[in-house]
Parts: C-alpha cells; sequence; structure tokens
C-alpha cells in the first residue's frame, strides 16, 4: 500500500493546485465571500506589521528632510515664489517641489514663479505621468507654466491600483515614449546623494516596496506663516533635503486632498480616511533609500515552491488519517490546518520584521486550507476508479 500511498500524495497534492488555478484563472460570480473580500480588502501582512509593530515614536523628529507647506490654494504663485526664494537662500542641498501648476493663471505671477523655479539649480519638479501602457507612459502632466528641462524632472506617481488603495510601492524609474525618467524620488537622491541612487538603479526593480519609517506629525513641516516670520530660525535648513508639497492649509489642519492610505494606517481594516500625505510619502521613500532599508520580495517560483512543500507535507499527513481514523479526521485537520496557519503568518511577521523580507503567503496558506476538504473530493474520485476500472489506491486499505 507503500507506493498507492505516496501516488495519491501526489496526485492529490496536483488536484489542490488544480483547483488554486481555477479559482486564479476564472473568477466565479459569487457573492458568498463579499463580507469576507470587504473587510479585508487591500489588505497586506504590511499594514499589520507597520500599523502595530513598527509603530513610529512620535517623538522622534525627522531631521535630514524638512517639509514646506504651499498652504490653501488661495495663495498667489508669487507668495510660493517668494518661499522658494527664501529657502535657497538657506543653501539646502536639494529642493523637491512636489507641486504641478497645471494651467496659467495671472501672466505676471507666473513670470515670477517661472523665473525663480527655473533658475533653481538643485530642484527637482515633480510631474505625473499618464496613459499607462504596461510599465510605459505616453504622456507627462508637469507644471503648464514652465518649460523644464528634463534633467530636473521626476514623476510622483506611486504604485497603486486606484486612489482608495494603500501605497505600499513605489516604481523607481519608468518609460516615456521610450525615454527612461526617474522617480521623484529616485531624482531628489541623485542630486542629494548619488552613490545611494546609483545602488538603487544597481537593484533593478520595477518596483520597491516602501519601509515606512515615520508618520506625518515626525517631520519638521514650515507653514507659509512661519516661512514669513522674520523672528523665526531657519538655519538648520542648512544641506538638508527641502520638499514643497501640499500638508493641508496648514500643518494642523487635516485635507482629503493628495492624501493617501499607508501600511502606518491606524485601522489596516475597513479603514475610515486616507493618513499620509503625498510629500511625506516621498520623505519616506527617499529616507529609506539614505538608509539602505531595502525590503527584499520572495520571487514568485519560490512562493509556490514553498506552498508546494507545506502543502505536500499536510496531504501525507491527512491522508493517513483520512484513511485510518476517518471518524474525527474533519475535527484533527481542522485543528492542525488553523494552527499551522497562525504559525506560517506568525513566521511571516517575524521575517518582515526582523530581516525586511516579505513572504507571499497567500500561495501556502490557500494550499493549507484546501488541503482539509480537497481529501474528500478525491476519495470520491479514486474510489469510482477502483469500483470503474480496478485501480489501486491507498483509499481502499482495509476494505
Amino acid at each position: 500500500m507503500k507506493q498507492f500511498l505516496l501516488r495519491d500524495n501526489f496526485f492529490s497534492l496536483i488536484l489542490v493546485f488544480l483547483v488554486m488555478g481555477a479559482f486564479a484563472f476564472f473568477p466565479f460570480n459569487t457573492h458568498l465571500l463579499d463580507p469576507l473580500k470587504h473587510g479585508l480588502k487591500d489588505f497586506d501582512l504590511m499594514d499589520l506589521v507597520y500599523g502595530k509593530l513598527k509603530d513610529p515614536d512620535p517623538n522622534e523628529i525627522a531631521k535630514e528632510i524638512i517639509i514646506v507647506n504651499v498652504g490653501s490654494s488661495n495663495r498667489t504663485r508669487a507668495e510660493i515664489a517668494e518661499d522658494l526664494k527664501k529657502i535657497k537662500k538657506l543653501e539646502p542641498k536639494v529642493i523637491g517641489f512636489d507641486v504641478i501648476f497645471s494651467d496659467e493663471k495671472n501672466a505676471e505671477e507666473d513670470s515670477i514663479l517661472r523665473s525663480e523655479l527655473e533658475n533653481t539649480e538643485n530642484i527637482v519638479l515633480g510631474a505625473y505621468l499618464s496613459n499607462p501602457n504596461r510599465n510605459e507612459f505616453s504622456s507627462i502632466d508637469s507644471s503648464g507654466i514652465l518649460s523644464p528641462k528634463p534633467h530636473k524632472i521626476g514623476f510622483t506617481n506611486f504604485v497603486s491600483s486606484d486612489e482608495q488603495s494603500t501605497i505600499r510601492m513605489f516604481a523607481p524609474y519608468s518609460q516615456i515614449n521610450g525615454v527612461e525618467i526617474s522617480s521623484f524620488s529616485a531624482k531628489v537622491l541623485e542630486i542629494s546623494n548619488p552613490a545611494r541612487e546609483k545602488e538603487l538603479r544597481e537593484r533593478r526593480k520595477e518596483v520597491e516596496l516602501i519601509d515606512f519609517k515615520y508618520r506625518n506629525e515626525n517631520f519638521i513641516v514650515i507653514d507659509p506663516e512661519e516661512l514669513r516670520d522674520s523672528s523665526r530660525d531657519f538655519s538648520f535648513i542648512k544641506d538638508k533635503i527641502v520638499l514643497f508639497g501640499f500638508v493641508g492649509s496648514d500643518k494642523n489642519t487635516k485635507v482629503m486632498e493628495d492624501i493617501f492610505f499607508t501600511p502606518l494606517n491606524a485601522k489596516f481594516s475597513g479603514k475610515s480616511s486616507p493618513d499620509m500625505y503625498g510629500v511625506i510619502i516621498h520623505a519616506n521613500i527617499i529616507y529609506m533609500l539614505m538608509d539602505q532599508r531595502y525590503i527584499d520580495k520572495m520571487p514568485q517560483w519560490l512562493s509556490i515552491l514553498l506552498a508546494v512543500i507545506i502543502c505536500y507535507l499536510h496531504i501525507v499527513f491527512f491522508i493517513k488519517y483520512y484513511v485510518e481514523k476517518h471518524i474525527w479526521y474533519h475535527l484533527f485537520a481542522k485543528v492542525v490546518q488553523v494552527i499551522t496557519s497562525i504559525l506560517f503568518v506568525y513566521l511571516a511577521i517575524w521575517i518582515l520584521d526582523d530581516y525586511s523580507y516579505k513572504i507571499n503567503t497567500t500561495p501556502t496558506l490557500a494550499a493549507i486550507v484546501l488541503s482539509v476538504d480537497i481529501l474528500y473530493f478525491y476519495d470520491g474520485i479514486v474510489k469510482w476508479m477502483h469500483k470503474k476500472f480496478g485501480y489501486k489506491t491507498y483509499f481502499m486499505h482495509g476494505h
């Protein structure tokens, strides 16, 4: 019977992954799992690790990157140009401008801001890539009041499926009409720390996971009113990275504009509101790149191989129990299923938290779940084949 057991183990394993493939490639129109789907919509292991285990210290201040709030939409472009002029006098290492002026407003004020931006050498201007086709884009939306030099532009797009998706990744580089363009964060890094930008480029990753270190409140944010206060000392800006961007009408007023969900959101399931402004996400990315805190992701082939190995070990155990102690099989197998699933998730969390290595748990957890009930289906098939064709199977052991 041992040879039949080995064969049944193998074919049961194949059946598990055939069923997984059916669910993956053929979307079934069912609302049975809608409550679960909506409750865990866009959930990822990173949300649990960053939202709970890596919760930033609210008292820690990010000192290497300073945020200058452009403030409300009522501010004139001449006022923003004046803010930029004041920051330039403080001699920052690089200025990132995460603001897009998509149309002309006042010719005189547009001219003032255009002149100030174009005469700033160590500046990176944000732009938005649109009309995607796979990993390439066909158009770029930059400030309409400018004719920026290509080497000053960095795209501000994040990697997400829609506006409500949690931001966990960014693309360091992309293509527009066959020409490479750097992301906003990579371009800022290229000016402020060329060696770190070279390391990023040499990783040759289409996307990078973001290792979030700080929330909005961890950054020094300078409001326009503060910048105009002559009694304030901003000498600490010298040789720092300064990012201009929108952080509410003022830094103490949260506004639902240019704000996104991140893994640091206090509610990782059924989120109520976004938690981080776009410019703060860029700042987190730049910090990650400067500190070389990369998160490596297990390749898909290895995730599948891991799922196959763990599923096979379950099946070997379950088949013997199913045949020899059938009356207790379902209860016993379900207990084992829950315990091993919890242990596997805990292991994946520990590895991500301590070693910055992300395991795709979905294939393994799906295989563990299916391995219990698939044996009932397999049992029916092989017993029918035994009766019809004399097929030898371990499931007839004792009959």
